[in-house]
C-alpha cells in the first residue's frame, strides 16, 4: 500500500532526489511518529494515507 501510494501521489511534488525506498521509509517514519494515518473509504474501497489534523 505505502509503495502504491508514492509512486502514485509522490510524483505530485516532482521531487526526483528520493529513492523508492527512501520515499517508503519516509512515510513509515511519518506513520510510527503519528504525523500520517490510513484512511479506508467504504463507498470507493479505497485506502489512503493523509496528514493528522
Amino acid at each position: 500500500m505505502i509503495q502504491e501510494f508514492v509512486t502514485r501521489d509522490w510524483s505530485d511534488f516532482g521531487d526526483d532526489s528520493y529513492t523508492m525506498e527512501g520515499k517508503i521509509a519516509q512515510v513509515l517514519q511519518q506513520l510510527r511518529d503519528k504525523k500520517v494515518k490510513v484512511v479506508f473509504d467504504l463507498k470507493s474501497q479505497t485506502a489512503n494515507i493523509v496528514v493528522r489534523r
